[in-house]
């Protein structure tokens, strides 16, 4: 991947999640308090996050919440994680690029910092239900960086 110099010791902001992680527990104060990643660290916690969403079952209890203008809603589409995809068939071709597909709008809806992105499935293993995929996105917002593409294992996925 061709990656300009300059680009190297650029920073961005990290998202809140990455603020609030403890990456070194044991120490009980940072010197430095962490504000920004690396091109490198975004794309590190970009994976990661995409990993947290594709091994993340949805949940089928129903979620209502307050709206804005006050409201009581139970509509939202919002869930977060995989729904039950038991009746692909990855197998064949077709179910193979429907699940693709179905995994890409996840992606794009729930991690926005990765666009145009597109899923590859690699490798179903029936006798454990784990799914490998390959993701390819652009980094929403830098300019100049090619599209990046990263495996994904996706456990204990129910397909045909």
């Amino acid at each position: 991947m061709r990656q300009d110099n300059n680009l190297k010791h650029v920073k961005v902001i990290a998202p809140l999640f990455d603020r609030l992680i403890d990456q070194e527990p044991s120490v009980p104060s940072e010197a430095e308090p962490f504000r920004g990643l690396t091109i490198e660290e975004l794309k590190h916690s970009i994976q990661r996050e995409v990993n947290y969403i594709l091994n993340t079952r949805e949940s089928k209890i129903p979620f209502s919440f307050r709206s804005l203008n006050g409201n009581h809603s139970t509509d939202w589409q919002g869930n977060y994680g995989l729904p039950d995809f038991s009746s692909y068939d990855v197998t064949e071709i077709e179910g193979s690029r429907k699940l693709a597909y179905h995994l890409q709008q996840i992606i794009e809806n729930y991690e926005p910092r990765l666009i145009n992105v597109n899923v590859s499935i690699i490798k179903y293993k029936n006798s454990i239900q784990s799914l490998s995929v390959s993701v390819t996105g652009e980094i929403h917002g830098i300019p100049l960086l090619e599209r990046f593409t990263f495996p994904i294992n996706i456990d204990q996925i129910s397909v045909k």
